[in-house]
């Protein structure tokens, strides 16, 4: 995967409008995707674009700071690759800091196209989410040591 640089986005508002509205949404939910879409910074690469809100609604309180990322392929396949979203995490965001896909209530469901949301904590400095690992560094299997308990892994 190619280092990501910034970008613009390449539809005209209305033209990105008008999309929305062929695929389906109203134009009111249309527009007001395109103009949150058009706050956004796009950072792409030769596999993916990511539309990052630096400023997204959340409930976590005032003194956190909770950035966006809207990640999808260029060719509009589905993603799944661990490891590409953890790079595209760390080198738009920061490599020590924390973010999340949410899988939501089934009312709170958006799922329009293969297109991924992470939610990434940016302050305060150092949080960790209370849940997930907590090794004493990082656990890192190669191909080989894999194979040995017969799972499978790509090579770094």
């Amino acid at each position: 995967m190619e280092p990501f640089y910034r970008a613009e986005l390449v539809d005209t508002a209305e033209e990105a409008i008008e999309k929305l509205i062929k695929a389906g949404l109203p134009r009111k939910i249309a527009v007001e995707n395109v103009e949150h879409s058009r706050r956004c910074v796009v950072w792409k690469n030769d596999l993916y674009q990511v539309l990052i809100d630096h400023s997204a609604p959340h409930g976590f309180g005032a003194d956190v700071v909770v950035w966006y990322l809207s990640i999808r392929r260029l060719d509009r396949e589905p993603i799944h690759d661990w490891r590409h979203l953890q790079q595209i995490k760390n080198e738009l965001c920061g490599k020590e800091v924390e973010g999340f896909e949410l899988y939501p209530a089934e009312s709170r469901v958006v799922d329009g196209a293969n297109q991924y949301h992470m939610h990434v904590i940016m302050a305060p400095q150092g949080f960790k989410f209370p849940v997930g690992f907590f090794p004493k560094g990082t656990a890192r299997t190669d191909v080989e040591t894999a194979a040995k308990f017969g799972a499978k892994q790509r090579a770094f």
